[in-house]
């Protein structure tokens, strides 16, 4: 409890805070089965990874089964996966089950060399997911903020979200978007229809 700086808060040691997340998810294992865990971020964090609470630590802990997601609409697919794998320690890469490239658009007969290269590359089965257009996930980490500002923006003059006409009253809920805010989906349930 309290306040404390980015620099504070990352630059000490977070033993405290990694017991209670494992203990937390002890007792959610002991109950439930299968248990999800998704991880915010690169896997690959190596300033981090010896004192936060990163993606392969808690895997680590749980012993999970990991599948490295890659964006290959964001392009650089290669280099990416194949540095990330060849960042890990032993003992995490021995997580990694496979390798999926998200987001393929296209004839997935054209990428079928470039998966088994990548497959030979990292040692690791590559599966390809295809992209669909029509599927909203909530976002992550803030990466589509400036969207949401643009949006935004356009209700405050009449358009993008604006109530209908004939609603009755209007309550305006703000939320300052800063760049480095994380889970702003929390405030998706105060949007507008």
């Amino acid at each position: 409890v309290g306040s404390r700086s980015a620099m504070e808060m990352f630059s000490g040691d977070r033993a405290d805070l990694f017991a209670e997340v494992c203990g937390a998810f002890d007792r959610l294992q002991a109950r439930y089965s299968p248990i999800v865990l998704e991880g915010a971020g690169s896997i690959s964090e190596l300033n981090l990874r010896d004192r936060d609470i990163t993606n392969l630590r808690m895997a680590l802990h749980a012993q999970a089964v990991v599948y490295l997601v890659a964006d290959i609409d964001k392009g650089g697919v290669f280099g990416s996966v194949y540095g990330t794998i060849q960042l890990l320690r032993p003992e995490e890469r021995a997580l990694i089950r496979g390798v999926i490239v998200n987001k393929f658009r296209g004839d997935i007969r054209l990428f079928l060399d470039g998966q088994r290269m990548l497959s030979e590359l990292v040692g690791l089965p590559v599966y390809v997911v295809p992209y669909f257009r029509d599927v909203y996930l909530d976002e992550e980490d803030g990466l589509h903020l400036s969207q949401r500002q643009r949006c935004a923006d356009a209700t405050a003059a009449g358009g993008c979200g604006s109530p209908a006409e004939g609603v009755g009253p209007v309550v305006n809920i703000c939320v300052v978007l800063v760049p480095h805010l994380s889970n702003f989906t929390d405030f998706t349930a105060l949007e507008a229809p």
